[in-house]
């Protein structure tokens, strides 16, 4: 069940993140967070049926770790909608997970005493290889800035703030509902996306980017694949490993080059498709050895 949950996971967020790259190309980025992260906080709300009044009462134990989350959280969402004017989705999404999956491994074994066999950690290791490789080749495209180094250093940043935000899931999600969990896990980044735009705000003058109602509903629509995404996460992170998940979740790789393709037009070369059929080979070990 875990590995399901994992992979259902992964499916739903790169499905929601590929559907919000025309958003990400052609408006402001943290304001464009801002208005998904307001969109999910509606579109997640049916998360809290069925909480009872004693897990709310756990919630307040987790308030630290939750605002640790929404920082990291919305800075991680941010850097990722930052990161597709400069390379292809499929590259974006491979480098950033890599670099996630690692970090959340170290945290894992760090924090949570979570310990790997050495084949499993012979997979982790692939699936890494397997996104350097992807990240590896340029791709010129009318429609991408192409500057690949940015792209990639923005790329390191964001796989290590989403590898604390979720690690900050994880423990949560050990101690408490999983459906309260996400959706105030979802909710704090929300929050610390609105404070960093005040700080913007009052540091640089530069406020939220006004929208229309229509292109906030088509912010809401294609952010809704994250209600199935945050619930599978948080139950898969609530009996199963964080570095397991993560690796897991590099999946998202392949979905994005295939979304990517399927919506943008996208091609990646044939190294790059290298690179994420050694992230699969990866994968499918690092299941069987679990």
């Amino acid at each position: 069940m875990f590995f399901l949950l994992a992979f259902v996971s992964a499916f739903a967020y790169s499905l929601q993140s590929s559907l919000l790259v025309k958003q990400a190309r052609s408006m402001e980025r943290l304001s464009l967070t801002f208005y998904r992260m307001l969109a999910l906080s509606v579109i997640l709300s049916p998360m809290l049926l069925g909480v009872s009044v004693l897990d709310y009462q756990q919630l307040v134990s987790l308030l630290p770790l939750l605002a640790i989350s929404g920082l990291c959280g919305a800075s991680y969402v941010w850097s990722q909608f930052y990161v597709v004017q400069f390379i292809p989705v499929g590259v974006a999404t491979s480098f950033n997970l890599s670099l996630r999956t690692l970090a959340a491994f170290i945290l894992g074994w760090l924090f949570l005493a979570e310990s790997l066999i050495p084949m499993q950690g012979l997979s982790i290791v692939t699936i890494l290889l397997g996104g350097v490789v992807v990240a590896s080749g340029k791709n010129h495209m009318p429609h991408l800035n192409n500057d690949t180094r940015r792209g990639i250093g923005v790329s390191l940043v964001s796989g290590f703030l989403g590898a604390i935000s979720f690690f900050t899931l994880s423990l949560a999600s050990k101690q408490a509902n999983p459906f309260m969990v996400g959706y105030f896990w979802e909710l704090s980044i929300f929050i610390g996306t609105g404070g960093i735009l005040l700080l913007r705000r009052i540091f640089t003058g530069q406020g939220l980017q006004k929208i229309s109602l229509q292109a906030f509903k088509n912010i809401a629509l294609f952010s809704s694949p994250t209600l199935i995404g945050t619930i599978c996460a948080a139950f898969a992170l609530k009996t199963g490993s964080l570095a397991l998940f993560s690796a897991i979740a590099s999946l998202s790789v392949v979905f994005a080059s295939i979304f990517s393709k399927i919506l943008y037009n996208e091609k990646l070369k044939l190294i790059q498709w290298l690179g994420i059929v050694i992230s699969l080979a990866g994968v499918v070990a690092l299941k069987l050895y679990s």
